[in-house]
């Protein structure tokens, strides 16, 4: 309830380890709230000038950042201590829908957006350097599978789930959901499985782990 009734509502969250909630919301800000009583701790007021899309948060006792999308299309990496900014990515033409920290390497970042590109930026060179694109649909989500080559998955708005490896410009692998939009993806803890989300359905798949390439199996569908 404190998450939401601020400014113009919510659009994003991430935890902060497991004692806070950190939250992007419409009117360009971003909040903090306690885990233990939601009382609100810190806020950035005006972090982007247009409203706070998407929001990933790492820390460790060496790295500890908070990187921050927007409907503008611009990324930003704040130092979580201090909420100052460290450095600002403006490589999407349309606004980010997702960001994720590499499950493998947290000096690297994700960022999709509605302009059909997923961007990997590097906090050691301050650059972007890898990038993904399709012509057409526009990306709603994006997560990152914790096996195999820890390959991307975006969905979009054309109904298609993708996977991206790194190494190879084009997606390796494609689940169709009947043409429906689908909202949002999210690689479950375990990494064995994912889940998807079109209007008010959910369905889980569950993965391969010996195999990138292999279809996902769905195994439970329902609504929520």
């Amino acid at each position: 309830r404190r998450v939401a009734q601020f400014g113009d509502g919510a659009t994003c969250l991430a935890w902060v380890t497991d004692v806070a909630v950190v939250a992007g919301y419409g009117d360009c800000h971003v909040r903090c709230f306690s885990a233990a009583d939601g009382a609100l701790e810190w806020a950035i007021p005006t972090a982007h000038r247009r409203p706070v899309s998407a929001i990933a948060c790492h820390v460790e006792q060496k790295l500890a950042y908070l990187v921050t999308g927007s409907e503008d299309g611009s990324v930003r990496v704040w130092n979580l201590s201090t909420r100052e900014v460290m450095m600002q990515f403006a490589e999407h033409h349309k606004g980010v829908t997702g960001l994720v920290v590499d499950a493998a390497d947290p000096r690297l970042f994700h960022s999709g957006g509605l302009d059909c590109a997923v961007f990997t930026h590097d906090l050691r060179s301050e650059k972007r350097t890898v990038s993904h694109m399709m012509r057409e649909g526009a990306f709603t989500g994006l997560s990152q599978r914790k096996d195999s080559e820890r390959e991307l998955i975006t969905c979009d708005a054309n109904g298609r789930v993708l996977f991206w490896d790194c190494d190879v410009p084009e997606p390796i692998l494609g689940v169709s959901v009947d043409g429906t939009t689908v909202a949002c993806v999210a690689v479950s803890p375990s990494g064995r499985y994912f889940v998807l989300c079109r209007d008010e359905m959910l369905t889980i798949f569950e993965l391969d782990a010996n195999s990138a390439t292999a279809h996902p199996k769905p195994i439970a569908e329902g609504w929520a």
